[in-house]
Parts: C-alpha cells; sequence; structure tokens
C-alpha cells in the first residue's frame, strides 16, 4: 500500500472520528463547546511517519501516479472548500438577513470546512487509488 494511501486513511478516519465526536456532543454541550472534538484531528501529525523509507533500502516513497493522485484530489477539496464556504455564508446571510452576525459562528466554520476538507480529499485519494490501480477488465 502506497505511503499516501496509508496517509489518506489517516485521514480519512480522524476527519470521520471528529465528526462524529462533534456531533455526539452538539446535543449536551452546544455548537462552540463541541469544538472539542477537532483536536483529535492532531493524530495527522503522524501522517509523516508514513512517508519513512525503509532501513537499508533506496526504495522510492512516492511516484507519478502519486502526485497525480495528490494534486487531483488537492482540486477536489478545493472545490468543496468553496461550495462550502458559499454555502455556509449564503445561509448566514439569509438566516441574519439585516442584522449582525453573531463571532461565535466563524470559528464554527474554519472547523468544520477543514474537516470536510481533509475528509474529501482522503475520499478523493482512496478512491482514485481504487480507480487507478484496479486491474482492467478483460
Amino acid at each position: 500500500m502506497p505511503a499516501q494511501l496509508k496517509h489518506a486513511w489517516l485521514d480519512l478516519v480522524t476527519g470521520t472520528t471528529a465528526l462524529l465526536t462533534y456531533l455526539a456532543l452538539l446535543p449536551f454541550v452546544g455548537p462552540e463547546r463541541a469544538m472539542v472534538a477537532l483536536p483529535i484531528l492532531a493524530a495527522g501529525a503522524f501522517a509523516p511517519l508514513l512517508y519513512r523509507r525503509p532501513k537499508g533500502t533506496a526504495a522510492v516513497v512516492t511516484d507519478e501516479l502519486d502526485r497525480l493522485v495528490h494534486l487531483r484530489a488537492l482540486a477536489v477539496s478545493w472545490a468543496v472548500l468553496w461550495l462550502f464556504f458559499v454555502a455556509f455564508c449564503m445561509t448566514t446571510w439569509h438566516l441574519h438577513r439585516g442584522g449582525t452576525v453573531r463571532a461565535e459562528l466563524f470559528p464554527i466554520m474554519v472547523g468544520a470546512g477543514y474537516v470536510l476538507v481533509t475528509v474529501s480529499r482522503a475520499a478523493a485519494t482512496i478512491v482514485m487509488y481504487h480507480r487507478y490501480t484496479a486491474a482492467p477488465a478483460a
């Protein structure tokens, strides 16, 4: 399994865990205090350990396919980020028309956007690896 695919699985698991933890805490402590679920994403700091070369070898860690998958997954997550940002801003504008917007909404927007980008990039990476490395039909 390529290192980038392992990294994608790590991001998918940590992002989904953070999202589920946030949703589980939401009814009990409210949206601002449920943000304590986001430090779960710090587990992604262990991702560089997945890119180490095996000792005593000159093995290649990434190749052209890895770069292609990475760039396309970034494009997918960039599109998801902008769709989320526009939807969040338009929803906030619609709900608070003619009034002020609470400042507590902006950290929620940043946190939710980060989780969404992380999960969408990881999912796109996993799907593309599956699609590009699948055996061709005979």
